[in-house]
């Protein structure tokens, strides 16, 4: 009998149904404590043999729920704001609760996240998503298909705090409907429109929003948010300043612009906020100092017009010509600059013209240039340009400036070298057969409108009956177009300088040639006149070529 009940006993217990599974959560780091805490594992003292194999396996199975609850496959649904979480462990009704300290969930968002998010997992209280204790969302950090884990916490009435590092929510920037000053919570950026402002970060540093803005804006030598416009109509060339977006600035398109302080007894960086339609008109007439139909370029740039508490309240485009085929004029933003009489343009190079006239003791930013063309008569046509010299360029780190030296080439050399080549008629520049070449230089101007500057300065005198003798630089038309003379000077001769500045004219490769020559007998350079070089070779002769920007 009793044989019986034994059999019906375990036969009972083979084809009842199983018990759900607890959460590994619900596992105790007590051994005591886990012989009956997960309904589907069986270790406790005396277990039927038929019970170790069922056990083994359910254990398998709570880690692989485990793995895979840690692994980034669970994905949420609902969202942007409010996520629910179905896990591979579930929460079993009478265990531990999900929401207990230090659980951890690592799961891939199906869409990306909006401001203040919470997460429910496995039909559990709804609890907040944060980046750190207290600290909300602000939209944009989670990314769909990108695997985020949390860990739950009990501070703050519950709360998953992000482990990963997140991706910066993308920002957007808006400024008030006044110039940014003075540290204002309504004057400052915004990110996102989520109240989250620079005067937050002010009160930090305790420097101000306006001086902290200014001090960012200071390290870039460009403007935030400008795009500089050029057409030419009724043969007037304007210029006009929009932002990047194409459109006028406004409140909510502004365009900054850092200049240096006009109280020359500080170095501070102030900064102004353009938000209006800002422009500026040359007149058919103002040549600006320009070539009749030559192309020519026009730096563009920031007056600030006033400033006041620190900041630049009005500004104003304006332009100038710094350099011609003779000429190249430095444009100093470090220095406070005086525009010229007239409200729309002038005649005179190395003068920068505005819409209000004669202004004096004012800061500049250069924001760019525009190369164009003036026609007497006509007026302003806009140069087509190419790739690789546009017609239009925004200033930009790394770009040159007016008279800056874009590249240079030199080559020198203390041998001596004779010629019987004659300079035959005195009242012209030699030709190359009239003399010999000494040195040859060959570099590629980056853009036409910049300038050429070619510098020789040859030892040479007579070797033997020269009368008078000759330095001149060739171009690269062969022709001579700079040249230095003296007459017999004694026996060594002596040095002769030539400079020769001109447009570049091209984009193509050109070569400058140093020549030398005499008006009789032989001509020597570098030469002791007893055919050996001077001072033992190290009396050099040299050529220089520069590229200098226009």
């Amino acid at each position: 009998m009793r044989s019986i009940i034994r059999l019906v006993a375990l036969f009972t217990l083979l084809v009842a149904p199983l018990p759900a599974a607890a959460q590994l959560w619900d596992w105790s780091q007590t051994p005591a404590n886990n012989a009956t805490v997960d309904p589907s594992i069986n270790w406790a003292e005396g277990m039927p043999p038929s019970a170790v194999n069922d056990s083994a396996r359910a254990t398998m199975a709570g880690i692989a729920k485990y793995r895979d609850d840690h692994s980034g496959l669970v994905t949420l649904t609902g969202g942007p704001t409010a996520y629910t979480a179905t896990t591979n462990q579930g929460n079993q009704s009478g265990g531990i609760s999900s929401l207990v300290a230090g659980y951890q969930l690592c799961f891939a968002p199906n869409v990306a996240n909006g401001a203040t998010d919470t997460l429910a997992v496995d039909s559990q209280a709804a609890k907040p998503i944060r980046s750190q204790p207290a600290t909300e969302l602000v939209g944009g950090e989670l990314r769909p298909g990108t695997p985020y884990c949390v860990t739950y916490f009990t501070s703050n009435g519950g709360e998953y705090i992000l482990n990963n590092d997140m991706v910066p929510a993308a920002t957007s920037l808006a400024v008030g409907s006044t110039p940014i000053s003075g540290g204002t919570p309504n004057d400052c950026l915004s990110v996102n429109g989520a109240g989250t402002t620079l005067a937050n970060i002010a009160c930090v540093t305790t420097i101000g929003a306006s001086g902290l803005l200014a001090s960012a804006l200071g390290s870039y030598e460009q403007p935030i948010n400008l795009q500089l416009n050029a057409t030419a109509a009724s043969n007037q060339l304007t210029f006009a300043v929009v932002g990047v977006n194409g459109s006028n600035p406004s409140s909510s398109n502004p365009v900054l612009v850092n200049f240096r302080s006009q109280t020359t007894s500080n170095g501070t960086a102030i900064f102004g906020s353009v938000q209006a339609a800002t422009s500026f008109t040359l007149a058919s007439t103002s040549s600006m100092g320009c070539t009749t139909a030559v192309i020519c370029r026009l730096w563009v740039e920031m007056i600030c017009q006033t400033e006041s508490g620190g900041n630049c309240t009005s500004a104003l485009v304006a332009a100038s010509v710094q350099s011609n085929t003779t000429q190249c004029f430095p444009l100093m933003e470090n220095q406070l600059q005086t525009t010229g009489s007239g409200t729309t343009g002038g005649t005179t190079i190395n003068t920068i013209f505005t819409s209000a006239s004669a202004l004096s003791n004012k800061a500049i930013r250069i924001i760019g240039y525009v190369q164009a063309t003036w026609t007497n008569g006509t007026g302003w046509s806009i140069s087509a340009g190419s790739a690789a010299d546009p017609s239009v360029q925004v200033f930009s780190p790394g770009m040159h400036k007016p008279c800056d030296i874009v590249q240079t080439a030199y080559t020198s050399s203390g041998a001596n070298s004779t010629t019987t080549n004659n300079w035959t008629s005195l009242t012209t520049l030699p030709t190359t057969a009239m003399g010999k070449s000494a040195f040859s230089l060959t570099v590629t101007p980056t853009s036409a409108l910049n300038l050429i500057e070619a510098v020789t300065q040859l030892q040479i005198g007579p070797h033997a009956g020269g009368v008078a003798y000759i330095a001149y630089i060739v171009n690269n038309s062969g022709t001579a177009v700079a040249a230095s003379v003296a007459g017999q000077a004694g026996a060594l001769g002596s040095p002769l300088f030539v400079d020769y500045l001109t447009q570049a004219a091209a984009i193509s490769a050109q070569t400058w040639q140093a020549y030398f020559s005499s008006t009789s007998g032989t001509v020597g350079l570098n030469d002791n006149t007893a055919g050996t070089a001077m001072a033992g070779g190290i009396q050099n002769s040299y050529l220089l070529v520069k590229e200098i920007m226009g």
